[in-house]
């Protein structure tokens, strides 16, 4: 009579024990599970930075085409940005500390090597504990996440207004002051009598805040292609401005001049805008940033959209080089160029750099659409990180290329 061999549990001595090696396969599964959920959270940290990397390229775009207002944009960037890198550095600190105590507990089971029985109480134990840890990680990250995705959404609706008002300052640039490289704000042509000496405009106009000037422009400059049609007036010119109702034209904006007078008629509530931003001239709140340099310094200074991701790749090298003898390539971020030689990057490098200035260039003498500045300046940061990676690879090389 044949024998039948019977596997019997060591703790609980029950024999409805499975294959060890479908134990084993089960465990290698499940640990690519985890390695696949922290993967996962960068995708979401590279959406994030596309998204924050969106709005400074369009404030950049704005800043570089002399449009100065809304100063709060930077201030609220630069937030983003501290907190997004604050969310790597914990983020990438607490995924360090649990690849070291993964390490550890795959040492202290030889990594896996000659499982015994009596071994799989203790590593269910090992491996529970580790989802448990995980998920916190993955839901910490998350809830980080969110909260700046949230702020960056509400940044959409300024950023739109700055981008429209860009899109005004592009159509009549051509109209204005050869010295305007200061604007702040425009409003759309509004209903306006101005008399002034022997000079008088009844026209629908365009009102344009500068740091030191106030600009009338007649729309019918721009439908016939008039020069020279502006009114450039300095705010210490400006003797009084106050709102009047009247029973027939309705609300005005009325600014008494030294030798003259202007009424602007429009709804109430551009009279208040009208107001508000001579009211935000007046006082000593910042109403326009100077140039287009804390833009740029967010930019430079900005966070590291791989960082977390070559974090995940150590966590995943430890389980999947080791586990179960499975040794995989190790897949830290490694852009894959093919340059011979160290001197030829640094001429691809001085070749972007050219072309990131043209860029600029464009953008400040209005000749590029943001669409086309925003996708052109998202293929060369690709390609400028791509060749700096490989640069710091073969030499630790950093350069003045880090300002993209």
């Amino acid at each position: 009579m044949e024998k039948t061999k019977l596997l019997c549990c060591p703790s609980c001595k029950s024999t409805r024990v499975d294959d060890p090696q479908l134990l084993l396969d089960n465990y290698q599964s499940s640990y690519h599970e985890i390695i696949s959920r922290v993967q996962s959270v960068n995708e979401q940290f590279i959406d994030l930075y596309r998204d924050f990397d969106f709005l400074v390229g369009l404030v950049r775009y704005c800043r570089l085409g002399n449009l100065y207002g809304l100063p709060q944009m930077e201030m609220q960037l630069e937030l983003s940005s501290k907190a997004m890198k604050k969310i790597n550095k914990e983020g990438i600190d607490e995924l360090n500390k649990l690849r070291q105590e993964g390490l550890y507990d795959l040492r202290t089971h030889n990594y896996f090597k000659n499982i015994k029985l009596e071994h799989y109480r203790s590593l269910d134990a090992l491996l529970k504990g580790t989802e448990v840890k995980i998920n916190q990680h993955i839901e910490r990250i998350q809830f980080w996440i969110s909260e700046v995705q949230e702020h960056l959404e509400k940044l959409h609706g300024t950023a739109q207004f700055l981008k429209d008002q860009y899109t005004m300052l592009y159509d009549i640039k051509p109209y204005l002051p050869d010295n305007v490289y200061d604007v702040v704000a425009i409003i759309p042509p509004l209903n306006m009598h101005m008399k002034r000496d022997t000079h008088k405009i009844n026209d629908k106009c365009y009102v344009i805040f500068t740091e030191n000037y106030c600009i009338f422009l007649p729309k019918n400059a721009i439908k016939y292609k008039l020069p020279d049609q502006f009114v450039q007036l300095k705010y210490s010119d400006l003797i009084n401005k106050y709102e009047a109702k009247s029973i027939i034209k309705g609300t005005q904006y009325i600014i008494e001049l030294k030798q003259g007078e202007i009424q602007i008629t429009a709804p109430p509530q551009i009279i208040t805008t009208i107001n508000q931003y001579f009211g935000l001239i007046d006082s000593d709140e910042p109403f326009m940033v100077g140039s287009p340099k804390k833009i740029k310094e967010i930019e430079e200074n900005g966070p590291d959209k791989y960082e977390y991701k070559r974090a995940a790749a150590k966590f995943a090298s430890i389980f999947r080089e080791w586990l179960f003898d499975d040794r995989v390539q190790n897949e830290e971020y490694t852009p894959e160029l093919e340059f011979p030689s160290m001197t030829d990057l640094k001429h691809e490098l001085k070749k972007l750099d050219n072309i990131y200035n043209k860029y600029n260039s464009q953008v400040e003498n209005h000749e590029i659409p943001l669409e086309k500045y925003q996708t052109e300046r998202g293929k060369l940061k690709e390609n400028i990180h791509e060749l700096k990676s490989k640069l710091a690879g073969m030499t630790g090389y950093f350069g003045k290329y880090d300002n993209y």
